[in-house]
């Protein structure tokens, strides 16, 4: 019986101990390949409004959903909407455009996606229409008729040319009555100052260069604009027809990056905003900053009323459906996976 009982607990030891150097045995490795980063090519301009896409890129936002994104900069946004149509950009950003519309109507799959800026009725005025200090103080601008034959700085067939026509629409002016002149923004300054220049619509921080050289406050579209989306993200034919998945990624990293932006004024934020717009941390930090939705949502309705003022205008020659020109899929992902 003990002799049983020895030879019992010999195999019990044996079977423990071969169970043992099993578990501690080093796991083999396996060959398991690293999926290649997605490569999206996305356009920005070193301003503020910008901030969230280099947030993604500085804290790794991107990195995080497996995508390798190279930032392309044009001196014009407007240039992009061929380079998207074509598929030599993936990703564009900026004002909502007659001549992207006019692409859509002819079959090219672009599409608004989300904010990347709103009037916000709110917050302090990131863009705005200045005014010659002159001009304001004699009483002259109380009457928006007087606006007529003055000397704005005004883009024709676009946002500007909208905001301005919203304005005076009950004047019974419109932008055709003014003299549209065109400076880039430093020329502004000495504009201003001499006369040739009556009134600009102008953001951040050339709202503030502009308050220090002796332009002043006018018209707030945080009021008679509000919640019209200044700012946009635009998704082209290769992200939409060929790689959603990569669209959806690409909106929880701007999301989460976005989410950032709005803690505000921090010093880590605006280390980068520094770095990446050659701003000064002095001037980042008294100047107004742009609001943009932390969810990426879009009043459509504000694009709707543009698209009729561009039909009426005679820039566009039939209207598109909502279902055309925004896509709410991505930031419906991108607001689940970041709850």
């Amino acid at each position: 019986m003990k002799r049983c009982l020895s030879i019992t607990l010999l195999v019990i030891i044996t079977i423990l101990g071969i169970n043992l150097q099993a578990c501690n045995r080093a796991p083999t490795k396996t060959n398991v390949a690293t999926p290649t980063p997605v490569h999206l090519k996305v356009v920005v301009l070193p301003y503020l409004s910008y901030a969230p896409l280099y947030f993604a890129q500085e804290e790794g936002y991107f990195k995080e959903q497996g995508l390798d994104v190279e930032f392309v900069r044009m001196d014009d946004t407007s240039e992009s909407i061929t380079s998207l149509a074509q598929g030599q950009l993936d990703i564009s950003t900026g004002t909502i455009q007659i001549s992207m519309l006019n692409a859509i109507r002819k079959g090219t799959n672009i599409k608004f996606v989300a904010d990347k800026g709103y009037f916000d009725p709110n917050q302090c005025d990131y863009a705005t229409w200045m005014a010659r200090k002159e001009l304001v103080d004699s009483g002259k601008l109380n009457d928006l008729k007087n606006l007529a034959g003055l000397k704005v700085q005004l883009g024709t067939a676009g946002t500007e040319e909208y905001f301005f026509d919203q304005l005076v629409k009950d004047a019974g002016i419109s932008s055709t009555d003014i003299s549209a002149v065109d400076y880039p923004p430093p020329t502004m300054l000495e504009s201003f100052q001499n006369g040739s220049l009556d009134l600009s619509f102008s953001a951040e921080p050339w709202v503030t260069r502009l308050r220090k050289a002796g332009a002043v406050d006018w018209k707030s579209l945080n009021q008679y604009m509000a919640n019209f989306p200044l700012s946009m993200i635009f998704y082209g034919p290769t992200i939409l027809d060929k790689n959603p998945e990569a669209g959806k990624r690409f909106m929880v990293a701007y999301l989460k990056a976005v989410k950032q932006y709005n803690q505000g004024k921090t010093d880590r934020n605006i280390e980068i905003i520094a770095k990446s717009t050659q701003m000064k941390p002095d001037e980042i930090k008294s100047i107004c900053w742009q609001s943009i939705k932390s969810d990426g949502s879009v009043d459509v309705q504000q694009i709707l009323n543009f698209q009729n003022w561009a039909i009426s205008k005679g820039y566009l020659q039939k209207p598109l459906t909502q279902d055309q020109l925004w896509d709410p899929q991505f930031i419906e992902y991108a607001n689940k996976a970041l709850q």
